[in-house]
């Protein structure tokens, strides 16, 4: 699964839609503000489960390295 990630700039998810699979499946995709950016990740497989809700809690995106990863949340975050 993947899904369309808006965050901001400390990785906090702002926003996020599941990319359809196929061609006649319906589909959007959240656009940034000013200062947020966005990207597409796969869902780790321990998160396909979850609801879009709990997947928004639990993950976030790494924005220390070259490149944007989902990553999960520290416990102490929220």
């Amino acid at each position: 699964m993947r899904i369309h990630v808006v965050y901001d700039g400390d990785g906090n998810i702002i926003a996020t839609a599941e990319i359809a699979s196929g061609p006649d499946e319906p589909s959007l995709t959240p656009l940034p503000s000013p200062g947020q950016a966005s990207a597409e990740f796969d869902v780790p497989g321990d998160y396909e489960e979850m609801t879009p809700l709990e997947r928004h809690n639990s993950l976030k995106v790494d924005v220390q390295g070259s490149s944007p990863a989902l990553v999960r949340r520290a416990t102490s975050e929220g």
